[in-house]
């Protein structure tokens, strides 16, 4: 019993504090500059997607600061920048280094906030996961994972709402991953 009411109490919290997040991959391994533009309050996810050697992503200049280090294949680092400006970061792959560029703008698209306010219903849910968009967003890619990381879904977004069947899915959390461009959102889905 007192089993059940902490995994309850975790899954209370997570519930609670889960929100959307666009989430901005950039791969390295082939040592070539990413400058990309963002939002404010946008995260960057760097993935060392074919690196053999550990390296490190850290502020060259700008209104942030941060650092970060990748060991071996398939690490990743992630940092969420809040500042509006431009960040010139560095990526040091012994004995080479790529200078790059992440733009933080304060204000969002249509399409990337209708993307933003999707929403999950019910949460949590038994039978089937509902997806839905304030309005229709161009190729949107629905991408369901397990916590580990396993995919478990994955479709295109044709209308502003869409239902998945999960009554064959295990209990537990998922991670459903809406993606459009180079922007993606992840909340979280609780399957009971």
């Amino acid at each position: 019993m007192k089993k059940q009411l902490l995994l309850f109490a975790v899954f209370a919290v997570i519930a609670f504090s889960a929100k959307a997040q666009v989430t901005h991959e950039v791969y390295w391994g082939e040592n070539t500059a990413s400058n990309i533009t963002i939002n404010q309050g946008d995260t960057v996810m760097w993935i060392c997607a074919s690196c053999e050697v550990n390296h490190t992503v850290s502020t060259f200049s700008g209104p942030e600061n941060f650092y970060y280090e990748l060991n071996g294949p398939e690490s990743y680092a992630t940092h969420t920048f809040n500042t509006v400006g431009t960040i010139s970061y560095t990526c040091i792959n012994e004995p080479d280094f790529v200078v790059s560029t992440v733009t933080v703008e304060g204000a969002l698209s249509t399409n990337e906030f209708s993307l933003n306010k999707f929403s999950i219903a019910p949460n949590p849910g038994v039978s089937e996961l509902n997806i839905k968009l304030p309005n229709l967003v161009d190729n949107v890619e629905v991408t369901v994972f397990t916590l580990l990381g396993k995919q478990i879904h994955n479709s295109v977004l044709l209308n502003e709402q869409t239902s998945i069947d999960v009554s064959d899915w295990s209990a537990g959390i998922y991670l459903v991953k809406l993606k459009s461009g180079n922007k993606s959102i992840i909340k979280r889905f609780f399957k009971q």
